[in-house]
């Protein structure tokens, strides 16, 4: 039997699947024959053919060395040396390959994507046009020139690269996947969600299809079809971390932290690297109180941040990062803040360079200030900054509201909505074209108040509408972006030796740079101990901080300090069922009686304000500490204890302590803070004298005084405009 022969027997059983017999017959043809190239050729299409991508190499080079001309010998072997990420060595193969064959679009093609996973992206868009140019009906070389263009955020030229595709071959469930992807990039759910759907009618098993047809429904509230539709996703193919992960998301979202657990475990089996999924679990076990291998956890993040790696794997979301619950430094934030902006936002860089300033304002017209947020609701932040709009000095400025988040038909809602010159409602407008709003308005001053926080917008930021963008209260600590120019701060939060950890430049505010609302109603009607489940006598200690605050370490510190004072109860809010049950679960581990804890449940503001007059001191967390929490206890006149660490996220506090010169009562450790507590728990008379001084220290400061604030900011802004570009 002559070589061809046998060749061709062997590539019989090799079509046949019998691939153990094909490959007997193919090693004793160079048993017979040892320099046949072409016994390589198809030894390395077999090994290719099992997954065996190392020893596919081997045969190919081995076989391009026989037959140096060969051109499909070259291309398999760049291809082989692709699925090893050895792209190097792939475009090198392929370039040989198309040498041979300048004619063959298929090796174009395949020398752009080499180019392109090297990042030579103009070389990689001329492989591509060139393989249209031999085959103008290339639907895959069309597919990879949108992908290109939606990689670099050329997202209008990559919907078009895709339509053409569509155009020749309107069936492809990939390319509608492909156009999904860019218009959920650019936020256009209603488009995204069109195209995900045609992808499933086209190939009703796209597991893919459904996972991103979830993430667009969850993304436009419609979290229980989300659910559903992550689920069908997971049963199509079960190994998809990421749509465990994002699964978790949803039920995080209806406060099913159980269910949301379980997604996020499952996703780091199938990926134990998966840091997004680690962090997730981790702040879903603090929501819950349940703190058995969270450090752990917590350890792998912080060390995916310190990693030098930037794969989507590593990286790590900003604000889940500054809660963990164990301290992270500036420096570690800083980095975390970078690596993720870089990958997820498309920098326009900074004002100087990227943004066509409108004429140079006269000294006569009014200053414009956007205020950018998702939180324009019931929401913490609402809370703190609605009077600022109201008391803005309108000689000189122009307040636009810009919201992304959901209108809840509140008061607080609609006193924002009145508080401000004009009011846009943005949530449903891709990120472009609200950018291209707030460039309409000429706004000099952009604010975002939502940093890195749920729900933010920040690509709207990354396109640059305004000539000075402004990071401020939403998110304590850094941006890590070049389009955000300005953070407010204050001396204590953020002090002078901390502007290298920060992307953007430091603007101080004189006290504190958190803003108050004095106009905030507080019920006339103060309850009962007994209405609030609280012993009629005795001491109450109390944290009304969100229960992912409370750590195992300073929770062994609490229970000391119940110990240590006979008859005093801790008050907590009651974030959930399982944090309760948790925490009492705690309490007895640590020999205390679980009655000694009594939780608050929800309430309005208003009545949630005044039920703190039945408290006697507020006893901080740490290492994220209370923020808007310690500005309503001071506010009602309770004392504070806390400790502030390295970081913004610790001492927002102590920065409210330290504008009302109460900063005997910031400690710089936990045995310090442990002492504070007690004297005070200890000592009635010192504690009434201390109660006397921040009522007293209140009344002379303007810490919530919304007119005087609104002074200080301005000046800020217009420090900003005076140093604006030319």
């Amino acid at each position: 039997m002559t070589e061809r022969e046998a060749l061709t027997a062997g590539y019989q059983y090799h079509q046949g699947g019998d691939l153990l017999r094909a490959e007997q017959v193919y090693r004793s043809v160079l048993d017979a024959y040892p320099e046949s190239s072409d016994a390589r050729y198809l030894l390395g299409l077999l090994a290719s053919q099992q997954g065996q991508n190392a020893i596919s190499v081997r045969w190919f080079d081995e076989a391009s060395k026989l037959a140096p001309d060969n051109a499909e010998i070259l291309s398999n072997l760049g291809r082989a040396y692709c699925l090893l990420d050895n792209f190097q060595d792939g475009y090198a193969a392929y370039c040989r390959a198309s040498v041979l064959q300048p004619t063959n679009p298929d090796i174009h093609n395949d020398l752009g994507a080499t180019l392109q996973a090297l990042e030579q992206f103009d070389s990689a868009k001329i492989a591509y046009e060139r393989s249209l140019e031999l085959r103008p009906d290339n639907t895959i070389a069309l597919n990879n020139l949108g992908l290109l263009a939606s990689r670099i955020g050329e997202f209008d030229d990559a919907i078009r690269q895709f339509h053409r595709s569509l155009e020749i071959k309107p069936t492809i469930a990939e390319t509608h996947f492909n156009l999904g992807v860019v218009f959920q990039s650019l936020y256009q759910l209603n488009e995204a969600e069109e195209a995900y759907r045609t992808a499933i009618e086209l190939n009703p098993n796209f597991a893919e299809a459904y996972s991103n047809l979830a993430t667009v429904l969850h993304e436009s509230g419609c979290v229980v079809e989300a659910i559903e539709s992550y689920q069908k996703a997971i049963v199509l193919n079960p190994n998809l971390a990421v749509t465990h992960k994002n699964l978790g998301n949803a039920f995080r979202e209806l406060h099913q932290h159980d269910l949301a657990i379980n997604a996020y475990e499952s996703a780091l089996k199938l990926n134990p690297d998966y840091s997004e999924a680690a962090i997730s679990l981790v702040q879903e076990m603090q929501q819950i109180c349940r703190w058995d291998g969270a450090a752990a956890l917590a350890q792998q993040v912080m060390m995916a941040v310190e990693s030098d790696r930037t794969t989507g794997d590593d990286l790590v979301p900003p604000f889940s990062f500054v809660t963990l619950p164990i301290p992270t430094s500036s420096a570690q934030q800083l980095r975390c803040a970078q690596k993720w902006s870089r990958t997820r936002y498309r920098s326009q860089g900074n004002r100087h360079e990227n943004y066509v300033s409108r004429s140079t304002p006269k000294s006569d017209r009014k200053i414009s200030v956007g205020y950018l947020s998702a939180d324009f609701h019931q929401h913490a932040t609402a809370w703190l900054i609605a009077e600022l709009f109201e008391v803005h000095d309108r000689e000189q400025f122009t307040i636009f509201g810009y919201s992304t988040g959901p209108d809840d038909q509140s008061l607080i809602r609609k006193r924002i909505t009145c508080g401000v010159d004009i009011f846009r409602d943005m949530s449903h407008l891709p990120y472009r074209i609200a950018a291209e709003q707030i460039r309409a308005d000429q706004i000099d001053i952009l604010v975002d108040l939502k940093g890195h926080t749920r729900y933010a917008r920040t690509e709207i930021l990354s396109e640059r509408p305004a000539p000075i963008q402004v990071h401020f209260l939403g998110y304590p600590g850094t941006m890590g972006t070049d389009f955000i120019d300005y953070i407010l701060v204050d001396e204590f939060v953020v002090p002078l030796d901390r502007q290298a950890f920060y992307s953007e430049q430091l603007i101080y505010l004189p006290g504190c740079y958190q803003v108050n609302d004095a106009r905030q109603n507080t019920s006339p009607e103060i309850p009962t101990r007994t209405e609030c489940g609280l012993p009629e006598s005795g001491f109450v200690f109390c944290s009304f901080n969100n229960s992912y605050k409370i750590t195992p370490e300073m929770f062994d510190v609490w229970m000391r300090i119940l110990k240590a004072t006979p008859g005093s109860v801790l008050w907590l809010l009651e974030s959930n069922p399982q944090a309760k049950a948790n925490l009492r679960r705690e309490a007895r581990l640590r020999r205390v009686d679980e009655s000694r804890l009594v939780f608050a449940p929800p309430q309005p503001n208003d009545r949630h304000l005044a039920r703190h007059k039945l408290a006697d001191l507020f006893l901080d967390t740490y290492p994220v500490c209370a923020h808007t929490t310690a500005s309503d206890a001071l506010r009602m006149g309770l004392p504070i204890v806390t400790l502030s660490g390295e970081a913004f996220v610790s001492r927002v506090a102590g920065s409210l302590l330290h504008t009302l010169d109460l900063d005997d009562w910031i400690a710089s450790n936990l045995d310090d803070y442990e002492s504070m507590a007690l004297k005070l728990a200890h000592e009635p008379a010192f504690l009434s004298q201390v109660r006397c001084k921040v009522t007293e220290n209140l009344k002379r400061s303007d810490l919530y005084d919304g007119k005087a604030f609104a002074r200080k900011v301005e000046h800020a802004y217009r420090s900003m405009m005076a140093n604006r570009p030319e």
